[in-house]
């Protein structure tokens, strides 16, 4: 209110010295001044404003970049890391499903190796072998020992697949069943008919000789259909363990 006061009593002494135009002249300029104070100052705060979201804008952007920079080579970085894994474990799921494949084929090794002994050495015809062969005579031995070595390697390449060792015992047993029971007669008759050969060549009696193979053949007809009967049932029981065991371990390989 002093303010106005004196701003009043300032103007009435100019009026009196100086006349209306002075007073005009006064008011005009500091109107003027007010003004163009307000407009600077508007101009100020607005080029500060636009400024500041200019600059914020910008900063916005460039942080923006930056950041989705960053996510790209992050995610880079994880998918990299997803892929590394993901071989890992294709590797390690072959590596899996490889060790269940040979196991499954030791295990069949194991059966397909005892079943063939099983049948060729329980073969009357003993694989159609020439007998007035000596060669083919002692080939068809040769081949009898080679199938019951095979077993044991078949047997020892099970053991690094398999931990069962009750199986193993079933195993082994009938193993020593068909060695006990049915291995020595054929191959014994196969030599006795190979070392009779000669002396059918040699003979004057032919028809001697042929009597005495024939007697040769009925003793070992006799003899096969005894351990046969022997070894039968525990053939038997030892196939149908076998398929439970494999069956298992198929239910294994499929559940991994």
């Amino acid at each position: 209110m002093e303010e106005i006061l004196k701003i009043n009593t300032a103007l009435n002494d100019l009026e009196q010295r100086a006349g209306w135009i002075a007073v005009i002249l006064v008011i005009f300029i500091g109107l003027s001044a007010v003004i163009l104070y307000r407009y600077l100052k508007s101009f100020v705060e607005y080029w500060a404003s636009h400024s500041f979201k200019h600059e914020l804008e910008r900063y916005k952007n460039e942080l923006n970049l930056q950041l989705g920079s960053t996510i790209v080579e992050k995610l880079s970085t994880v998918n990299k890391e997803i892929a590394i894994l993901k071989d890992r474990l294709d590797i390690s799921k072959q590596r899996i499903l490889s060790y269940h494949s040979e196991a499954l084929l030791a295990h069949r090794n194991v059966f397909t190796s005892i079943n063939l002994l099983y049948q060729e050495l329980t073969d009357p015809h003993h694989g159609a072998v020439d007998q007035w062969n000596g060669e083919a005579l002692r080939e068809r031995v040769a081949y009898l020992t080679s199938l019951n070595r095979k077993i044991d390697v078949d047997i020892s390449t099970l053991k690094l697949y398999s931990e069962d060792h009750e199986f193993h015992l079933e195993i082994f047993g009938i193993h020593k069943l068909l060695i006990d029971k049915a291995y020595t007669p054929p191959k014994q008759f196969l030599l006795k008919i190979r070392a009779w050969l000669p002396k059918y060549t040699l003979s004057e009696n032919k028809e001697e000789e042929i009597k005495y193979k024939d007697e040769l053949q009925k003793e070992y007809n006799e003899n096969l259909l005894a351990y046969k009967k022997d070894i039968a049932s525990a053939i038997h029981d030892f196939q149908n363990l076998f398929r439970s065991k494999y069956w298992q371990l198929i239910n294994s390989d499929s559940e991994t």
